[in-house]
């Protein structure tokens, strides 16, 4: 999947692949993210009944374990969401993992995100 955010910021992309995005991730957490920039960022909402609460990731300075040829122009971060949804007391967690353009801003993580879902609902 790849997003793209409006044309206010210029293109963004950012692309879904979990395993290898959680890998990487889990090798940072191991490290204690030495070297690493993060940011994050959480939303809480009740929707139609249910609660939702979203928990964004992103790390930067991560070039190097992301692309160590520098054959891909452009990418900056690493990132993820957590999406928990409360329905009738039943807790449903999902997580996606993204590669970006964008800068660690975990804030413009979930823009994008949300940008992007809202015109695949229309």
């Amino acid at each position: 999947m790849t997003l793209k955010l409006g044309p206010e910021s210029g293109q963004t992309h950012l692309n879904c692949l979990d395993k290898w995005v959680e890998k990487l991730f889990d090798k940072a957490i191991v490290n204690q993210f030495q070297g690493l920039t993060m940011s994050e960022y959480r939303q809480s909402q009740t929707v139609h009944g249910r609660e939702e609460t979203r928990y964004y990731q992103m790390l930067s300075n991560i070039t190097h374990e992301i692309d160590p040829d520098g054959e891909w122009k452009h990418v900056n971060s690493i990132g993820y969401v957590d999406y928990l949804r409360t329905e009738k007391e039943q807790p449903l967690l999902q997580r996606r993992y993204f590669i970006s353009n964008l800068p660690n801003n975990a804030r413009l993580l979930a823009r994008a995100i949300r940008e992007h879902w809202s015109i695949e609902n229309l």
